[in-house]
């Protein structure tokens, strides 16, 4: 029988925390349009986001 081991205490290396919550990929507009604007945009934004869909 095969046996996994998991050790939390040790940390080999570290994911970066911006990647955790949602996982957006380039489906038609989802992000283009969607979620990124541009900084220039009439849509509310932080660096071209729109502060709309982020927190």
């Amino acid at each position: 029988m095969a046996k996994l081991v998991i050790n939390t205490q040790k940390r080999e290396d570290v994911i970066a925390p911006e990647i955790y919550g949602h996982f957006s990929e380039h489906l038609g507009r989802c992000i283009y349009e969607g979620m990124f604007v541009g900084k220039d945009s009439n849509i509310p934004n932080v660096n071209g986001m729109r502060t709309d869909v982020v927190e």
